[in-house]
């Protein structure tokens, strides 16, 4: 998670923040359905609800500009728990 942080965290590394934003708000958008899909519905809306917690983490830190490395960790971290079956 560091290594990540420090490398889209970087001067000039907008572009690859956005991206690892929007690709772990796709995976756990992903899961929920899948989830879903195969009548797990518990699992569903508690993926569902991390989703929406995981965007407006997102949000507040481009709206706040938060440190992006700690959004980076925590985001990793929270998301690992998160998305266990």
């Amino acid at each position: 998670a560091y290594k990540l942080a420090e490398a889209v965290s970087a001067r000039g590394s907008e572009i690859q923040f956005s991206i690892l934003n929007e690709t772990m708000l796709e995976r756990v958008a992903g899961r929920a359905r899948a989830a879903g899909m195969r009548g797990e519905l518990r699992r569903s809306a508690r993926l569902s609800a991390l989703w929406r917690e995981t965007r407006e983490t997102v949000l507040n830190t481009d709206i706040y500009n938060l440190d992006r490395k700690q959004h980076v960790v925590g985001l990793v971290t929270k998301l690992r728990a998160g998305m266990q079956p």
